[in-house]
């Protein structure tokens, strides 16, 4: 990976103490997440802090940021479960010739739109999958809603439904594709139209976890799962 996370994840500190949001993911992705799981581009730990519950077989965080692996390992030492399980932390891609095992589930939760050739990097996703492995994609929908704060955290695009099914790589089929937060959508368009933001601030976070996203769970249902600032799909090997 050339550009891969090159930015510095100055939005990862501001969306490390989101719970509405996370709960939301966790309710939708949750059931896929088992067995050896590998978590591509943990950054500072956020991800695996809400989802890590020690039920894993085992858990392995790649990070290629130097600053963000340091970041990530230090956080690594505050988890602790039952039968003293904890997250293994590794520095580099999905080449890492130090991943030998293949995975019962691996996970790119807001990372993909960070990868230039995405495709090629799900191929290669999917070549660690075990059979019947799932791999689950997270990523910020909507190329129209390409703004500042994409370019400014390092982002090639965002995705929508056709595009992100284009990519599926080959001895996979297609589990589930939804987009989510329907309410933060209309937010961010809102904010690309009038405010030209590059940064949202603390408290616009707060306000778009406690209230938006708990409405966002209520219309993203009605709405059949067809519009929201994110989307996610789940591939299994077969």
């Amino acid at each position: 990976m050339t550009k891969d996370r090159q930015h510095v994840g100055i939005e990862l500190d501001l969306f490390a103490q989101v719970t509405n949001w996370n709960a939301y993911i966790e309710r939708e992705i949750g059931s896929y997440i088992k067995g050896h799981v590998l978590e591509v581009g943990a950054g500072i730990g956020g991800i695996t802090r809400n989802f890590f519950t020690g039920r894993e077989i085992s858990w392995t965080c790649l990070e290629p940021n130097k600053d963000l692996f340091q970041r990530l390992t230090k956080s690594m030492e505050q988890l602790f479960f039952n039968k003293n399980k904890f997250p293994k932390a590794i520095r580099g891609n999905i080449d890492n010739p130090a991943l030998k095992r293949k995975y019962d589930t691996i996970l790119y939760i807001d990372v993909l739109e960070h990868i230039e050739n995405d495709e090629f990097e799900m191929i290669k996703a999917a070549r660690k999958l075990k059979k019947n492995g799932c791999l689950v994609v997270l990523a910020p929908a909507y190329q129209f809603l390409y703004s500042p704060f994409d370019v400014k955290i390092g982002h090639f695009r965002r995705y929508h439904r056709k595009r992100l099914t284009a990519i599926r790589p080959a001895d996979t089929k297609l589990l589930r594709v939804r987009y989510l937060d329907s309410v933060g959508c209309l937010a961010s368009l809102g904010n690309k139209i009038i405010l030209r933001a590059g940064m949202p601030t603390k408290n616009q976070i707060i306000l778009w976890d406690r209230w938006m996203i708990p409405l966002s769970r209520i219309f993203d249902s009605a709405f059949g799962y067809k519009i929201g600032k994110s989307i996610y799909i789940v591939w299994q090997k077969v």
